[in-house]
């Protein structure tokens, strides 16, 4: 009877202990210590899937050094986490807090376990989920998953010279690194680009455009380009003034066409020149434009006096920077409106041309043709025979992107 007891007693000291063991098992350290997840480990399956509309999407678990497969410029990443739930040699912090997936193209070790990239183009917002696992062989397992999703922008042309084809991937928590990672893409594509903006010069009766070197690499490179030569009766490139001379001239794209020399006829003296040049590739064209060039008389008295009533005004004005997403206009931009329509008070049109940059979207778009409208409306108010007109341009230039520029005619 003792024996049977005691036997019983045992049994359930058995079970109570078991019992503690399975409730202590699974709650977390309580600690917190440096953190370095086995993210590579097979049995980890994180996947990381990245997609931009109309191409492939990218997708692969940490465990692949090599995605063969491609990013596109200027476009937009949606980025995708998840992950079974996975063991790890080291102890977890119990709470993995303010963690984040951040993403870079580029990096500057050699090492692919241990990225810097050289350019970040943004990151997600990503949780972990921790705690520690059964005891095995004597030694605490602790287990970990991860998941989340958001957007970010795509590598732009600012970038292209030094991106290559490498993607970073560093997961990091309280801006602590705790998986760091990188793939070697196929590429990186998209529209091609020259490396240094084109130039005009005028050397006797001959206008040359001198072009720098192509972007290289075989993604990011030209196909064929064209040249197109334009006429100008005005300092400006902007509204009717200028005309096209003559068909475009394409070409294929290597090698870089240097220095193109065009023949003016004597009828352009007095005007202005400019040239534009178009790259194509499978991935789309991009273009730049000269600045204006004179194309002066041959000699002084040949000149039309700026006092001349043949003479035909204009002036053109840019107006200050807007602030952020405003539309109306300043109580500066409203001086400098004022200033344009009194600096031509026989002026019969006044053109507003709201300017942004050309790989923005159309709700840009829409701002600028605000604040262009808002600037004719001002110019009529002051004075009501004006003829306004409010349109939107792109631009290739950054500086110009979100301004507002005035011309008076008349």
């Amino acid at each position: 009877m003792i024996i049977s007891k005691l036997a019983i007693s045992a049994r359930a000291a058995l079970v109570f202990l078991l019992a503690v063991v399975l409730v202590f098992a699974f709650i977390p350290p309580s600690h917190a210590s440096s953190v370095a997840l086995d993210m590579r480990d097979s049995k980890a399956s994180v996947e990381v899937e990245l997609s931009q509309t109309g191409n492939q999407p990218l997708k692969s678990t940490l465990t692949n050094w090599n995605v063969n497969q491609s990013l596109e410029l200027n476009k937009q990443i949606s980025v995708q986490v998840s992950s079974d739930w996975s063991r790890s040699k080291f102890e977890i912090a119990p709470s993995l807090s303010n963690c984040i997936l951040e993403i870079g193209v580029g990096h500057v070790t050699s090492s692919f376990s241990n990225p810097v990239p050289i350019f970040v183009l943004g990151s997600i917002p990503v949780s972990f989920s921790t705690g520690t696992g059964l005891v095995l062989y004597g030694s605490k397992a602790y287990i970990w998953k991860v998941e989340g999703s958001g957007t970010i922008p795509g590598p732009d042309s600012s970038m292209r010279a030094d991106i290559g084809s490498s993607l970073t991937l560093n997961f990091k928590c309280e801006n602590e690194v705790v998986g760091s990672f990188a793939w070697s893409l196929s590429s990186i594509v998209g529209p091609p680009s020259v490396v240094a903006s084109p130039t005009l010069s005028i050397e006797n009766d001959t206008a040359y455009l001198t072009v720098g070197q192509w972007q290289a690499g075989d993604y990011l490179g030209v196909n064929n380009y064209g040249i197109t030569w334009y006429n100008c009766s005005e300092r400006s490139l902007e509204g009717p003034s200028c005309k096209q001379l003559g068909d475009t001239t394409f070409k294929p794209g290597y090698p870089a066409p240097g220095r193109v020399g065009y023949k003016i006829n004597d009828n352009l003296k007095g005007t202005y020149l400019a040239a534009m040049i178009q790259a194509f590739n499978d991935h789309g064209s991009s273009s730049a434009w000269t600045e204006l060039q004179e194309y002066a008389s041959s000699s002084p008295e040949a000149s039309t006096p700026e006092t001349s009533s043949s003479r035909f005004i204009a002036n053109q004005k840019t107006l200050a920077t807007f602030s952020e997403s405003a539309t109306g206009l300043t109580f500066l931009q409203r001086s400098q409106v004022k200033a344009a329509v009194d600096a031509n008070p026989n002026a019969e049109k006044f053109i507003c041309t709201g300017i942004r940059y050309y790989s923005q979207p159309m709700s840009v778009n829409i701002m600028v043709r605000k604040r262009a409208k808002a600037a004719c409306e001002y110019a009529k108010e002051l004075n009501p025979s004006l003829s306004t007109w409010y349109q939107t341009k792109t631009t290739q230039a950054r500086s110009y992107n979100g301004k507002v520029m005035v011309v008076s005619k008349g």
